[in-house]
């Protein structure tokens, strides 16, 4: 599946690990973090001059096992965001070369509303009361997008791309599941210990457990490439129960009803159905908001203050403080989102800026919705990320990304009824899910901007848009 690894690429590996871990020390010795990107940089460019897709296989591989660097008051992911960092050059190159821009995956409408999208950040950056922060974020974007979908549609074209792809993140994954559940397990699986058995690959249980929700989707279509091959298949299905026990242990309530929420998606998916489904369920997201606000009848489920609680400790009465409505992440949740939409009337049409909900919304809280957390020292943002992109970039850069969501969905859809090509299906059907499991996981968090999580979506987003394209080729020409 793989070619033979050369001497001289052993050597080149071998001296690029040597010049990391020496970096690192003699960083760490001297107190300058930023000499731990050096190597990164170097070896990033050496490979992006040769190859850049050897770079985009090394962030893939690296996904599950990249962790937290704080430089200067903020974090970067390592060793991902400096390689994100190398391939948004190599991204502005191809432009220059007009090589991106001759693919026919380029004039396709998932790519024109991620331009669109970065050119409105653009005018938020101008616009925004704090052009630092905002400017941030929108480097931050186009990393993100040039890693994870600039360059894999160019990639994704390669003859068994897909197979490589999956075996250099299942690895590495299953590596950071069997060392966070022995950690785990040490622990007695405690409620309260997830959080640290996952670190350093993880920040949090919610990070770790929706990774593991995202990719379980592609472990299960791997079954179906190597039903010929017993051992392979052993090791998938061992897989498989290992993931779903992790995510039990995960004690994570979201992606819990994710996985539930796909099962019932996969039904609709493989009906005629499913635009159908979507408007239904649009209705009654925006009949269900509108009966909570008019006459404000959400103030029926305001929390007593002194009521909301967390039992880290005691998971059986954490799930029962979540269904009497006083479990205090739920009700921190809601006190943000009666804050977003409060701010969103005041500032509809472009937002407050990128970055920026965190020094503003206090201010449109209601202060009959708050608890004992609700003084936010972590700045958290809102757990809704349709909502954030709504506070932050206004009522166009909500519909960009919700237009792309809605847009990636269907396009799923209509892969999967006209591929004629089975493995295309397959691994459609596996974007779909992943991209609902991710759907879950935006209305109650807001993880776009976490490499493991953010840029699976956006891969997946990458292989429709290739998938589309190769599809309605064939189609075009009577294939």
């Amino acid at each position: 599946m793989f070619k033979a690894i050369t001497p001289k690429q052993f050597l080149v590996f071998f001296a690029a690990i040597t010049l990391f871990v020496a970096a690192s020390l003699y960083a760490i010795k001297i107190d300058a973090p930023y000499i731990h990107f050096l190597p990164i940089i170097l070896i990033g460019g050496y490979i992006a001059v040769k190859d850049f897709s050897l770079l985009f296989y090394f962030i893939i591989a690296a996904l599950p096992l990249s962790f937290e660097f704080s430089v200067g008051g903020s974090s970067l992911s390592m060793p991902t965001e400096p390689l994100m960092i190398t391939l948004l050059g190599v991204s502005i190159v191809l432009l220059i070369q007009n090589r991106l821009q001759q693919n026919a995956e380029w004039k396709h409408l998932l790519v024109l509303l991620i331009l669109a999208h970065i050119a409105l950040l653009c005018l938020n950056m101008v616009l925004s009361p704090n052009h630092v922060l905002s400017f941030k974020y929108l480097l931050t974007k186009l990393w993100y997008y040039a890693a994870f979908v600039f360059i894999p549609i160019l990639i994704l074209k390669q003859e068994g791309i897909y197979k490589k792809l999956f075996w250099l993140i299942f690895i590495p994954l299953m590596l950071s599941v069997c060392y966070t559940v022995a950690r785990h397990a040490l622990k007695s699986f405690g409620f309260d210990e997830i959080n640290i058995a996952a670190r350093p690959f993880y920040a949090n249980h919610v990070i770790y457990a929706c990774a593991l929700g995202l990719l379980l989707p592609f472990v299960v279509m791997a079954i179906g490439w190597y039903k010929q091959k017993p051992f392979v298949l052993f090791i998938l299905v061992g897989s498989i129960l290992l993931l779903l026990f992790a995510i039990i242990t995960s004690y994570t309530r979201t992606t819990w009803l994710s996985l539930v929420a796909a099962i019932g998606a996969l039904v609709v998916f493989r009906s005629a159905y499913l635009k159908h489904a979507l408007l239904i369920a649009l209705i009654c997201t925006i009949g269900f908001c509108y009966y909570l606000v008019d006459q404000n009848r959400y103030m029926k489920y305001a929390p007593d203050f002194q009521r909301t609680v967390f039992n880290h400790e005691n998971f059986s009465k954490h799930m029962s403080a979540t269904m009497q409505m006083k479990d205090v992440s739920g009700m921190e949740r809601v006190y943000r989102w009666v804050a977003a939409v409060n701010l969103i009337q005041h500032n509809f049409w472009l937002g407050t800026g990128t970055n920026t909900f965190y020094p503003t919304y206090k201010i449109y809280a209601n202060p009959a919705f708050i608890t004992n957390v609700s003084d936010n020292p972590e700045h958290a943002s809102t757990h809704n990320y349709f909502l954030l992109t709504f506070c932050e970039q206004g009522v166009f850069g909500f519909l960009l990304f919700s237009g792309m969501y809605l847009y990636a969905l269907l396009r799923c859809h209509f892969i999967y009824r006209m591929s004629r090509i089975k493995q295309d299906k397959h691994i459609i059907t596996a974007c779909y899910l992943s991209l609902v499991v991710f759907l879950v996981h935006l209305v109650l968090g807001d993880m776009v901007e976490v490499d493991k999580n953010g840029g699976v979506f956006l891969l997946c987003i990458a292989i429709v848009i290739s998938l589309d394209t190769k599809t309605k080729n064939a189609i075009s020409q009577g294939n």
